[in-house]
């Protein structure tokens, strides 16, 4: 599990592990606006979002803002219309994409605290990060929505800063992804519980020694044939 880490000194000593809090540690902030995480869950082997899903990579979050008509109009297709969470004036707030955006607003680094709800929704987008040494960048790349503004605008944020996520879904390719199961598809990148069957290795020529009858994969361990000797062999 990523920690839950409410206590602002564990908070800001998250170096390369995850934690996630709600805003003001007051749980209802959560039930209506998401949890915060810091930017180290982005990539967290823990995984935050479910299976088949991912947090979007900068590319990724950049072509949903281009298929929104570009950085100037996305926020408002993004945002929720109303002033209901958002704070007026909530500009150009449409939801024309039903992403449906919220202002969790987010957690600073120090003794900061939290700012920004109702105000600001800004979203981690995957940051950078090596698994040989297990360390995502200082810095991760965030896209940040206001209630006075129909854009999108873009900033690098330190990794111990708290902002929400959304999880983008992949697109999968289901079928059986274990190669000891008969069913096994290469091609597959999501398990569909289709192996049924086991692989059984070994000869499945029954005119060799080697034959193994309850073998379905051939090994290529036919070597011996049945019949012969070394006094059945014919110099040329």
């Amino acid at each position: 599990e990523i920690p839950h880490t409410p206590d602002e000194g564990e908070w800001n000593s998250l170096g390369h592990s995850g934690g996630y809090c709600a805003y003001d540690n007051d749980e209802s902030n959560a039930d209506t606006y998401g949890y915060l995480y810091n930017g180290y869950t982005t990539v967290s082997p823990e995984g935050v979002c479910p299976q088949f899903y991912a947090v979007p990579t900068l590319e990724e979050w950049d072509a949903l803002i281009d298929g929104l008509g570009g950085s100037e109009v996305a926020g408002g297709a993004l945002k929720e219309s109303g002033t209901d969470h958002w704070n007026s004036p909530n500009t150009g707030a449409t939801n024309s994409s039903g992403f449906t955006a919220l202002p969790a607003g987010g957690r600073s680094v120090g003794s900061a605290g939290f700012i920004g709800q109702e105000i600001s929704g800004e979203f981690w987008v995957q940051g950078g990060y090596s698994p040989y040494v297990d360390q995502v960048d200082d810095y991760i790349v965030v896209k940040t929505l206001s209630s006075n503004s129909a854009d999108i605008s873009e900033i690098s944020h330190s990794k111990v800063r708290g902002h929400s996520i959304r999880c983008l879904r992949a697109d999968v390719s289901l079928g059986c992804t274990d190669v000891n199961f008969m069913e096994y598809d290469p091609t597959a990148t999501a398990d569909d519980g289709s192996c049924a069957v086991p692989a059984l290795l070994g000869c499945m020529d029954d005119l060799f020694i080697e034959y193994d009858p309850s073998a379905n994969v051939d090994d290529g361990s036919c070597s011996t044939l049945l019949g012969c000797s070394d006094s059945d062999v014919v110099e040329y």
